[in-house]
């Protein structure tokens, strides 16, 4: 099984408690001769009941014998984030897109008699009573994850009713059949790749699943081909006051201008941070200001008239 095969199947319990995506990362830091002890510390968290003698289980293969290992890249951001959050303790939410922080931020309910909901449908949340059972249900909601992604990204909740309010003993989880359906028709109508992920959240002593589509961090998703009234070939689908709608021919320019200047300065942020670092480190050392910026250049991937 493939590290990146599905985001849901990465979380499946594999043995002593350990999951598909950290058997494939456990692999990969031992190929790099990372001692145990350090591998498991990336592994481990308070009340979590493991022992390092787990980590040479998954190295010989007695547990998740078939799971093929993580790539550097995604050993590297695995780490990275498990640091990030030991040094900034709330990094661990603001990574995490089914904390109950950020759940919180978007899902708003006051308990009365039953739990209701105070929040409204909008840029970044939809509600749905049911699961999709026929195919064209399933095109709606991937058209919705397709939305949200070439936006801002969102939340689908599960198992609400038209009044706001909680539908009693809906399922807490969507299982495996249902996610592959909808990522068929993805696939089969959508491209490039979007990514999505659902999980069962706690809200109130009440469980129910979420779905979570993360915003695009390339090419906006472009519908490849018609389907009856529902899809149109060539468009490019967002979220507009909570619904789905189609970008207008002649707004096309505007829409794909607005995506790569929202990425600039992503990516921008993301220089600046790492240079601030790097000028602290040289602070400390008693680097150059010449020497620091050949290693700015070197480092951030600039050319050395700093384009």
């Amino acid at each position: 099984m493939k590290f990146a095969e599905s985001l849901s199947s990465n979380r499946e319990t594999v043995s002593r408690g350990l999951t598909v995506e950290e058997c494939a990362l456990i692999k990969r830091m031992r190929q790099r001769n990372m001692p145990r002890d350090e591998v498991f510390s990336f592994i481990v968290r308070p009340g979590r009941k493991l022992t390092p003698a787990c980590i040479s289980e998954v190295e010989k293969g007695q547990i998740g014998p078939d799971i093929e290992p993580a790539s550097d890249d995604e050993v590297d951001q695995f780490m990275a984030v498990k640091i990030a959050s030991a040094e900034d303790p709330t990094a661990s939410w603001k990574n995490n897109p089914f904390s109950t922080v950020n759940i919180s931020s978007v899902f708003r309910i006051v308990k009365e008699e039953e739990l209701k909901l105070l929040s409204d449908e909008g840029q970044v949340v939809e509600f749905k009573s049911e699961f999709p059972h026929d195919t064209e249900a399933v095109v709606k909601i991937a058209k919705t994850i397709v939305a949200f992604s070439n936006a801002q990204g969102g939340y689908i909740f599960f198992g609400m009713s038209d009044a706001k309010n909680f539908i009693p003993e809906f399922s807490e989880t969507m299982d495996q059949k249902m996610i592959d359906r909808i990522n068929h028709v993805l696939y089969e109508y959508f491209a490039p790749e979007v990514v999505w992920s659902c999980q069962s959240v706690s809200f109130h002593g009440v469980r129910l699943p979420v779905a979570y589509v993360w915003e695009s961090q390339r090419v906006p998703a472009i519908c490849k081909k018609d389907r009856k009234k529902t899809l149109s070939e060539g468009r490019f689908y967002v979220r507009r006051r909570g619904a789905n709608v189609a970008v207008l021919h002649g707004e096309v320019p505007t829409f794909l201008r607005q995506k790569i200047e929202r990425l600039e300065r992503r990516i921008s942020d993301q220089y600046i941070g790492k240079a601030i670092d790097l000028i602290r480190g040289a602070s400390r050392t008693g680097i150059t200001s010449s020497e620091m910026g050949a290693i700015l250049q070197l480092d951030l991937g600039l050319s050395a008239e700093g384009e």
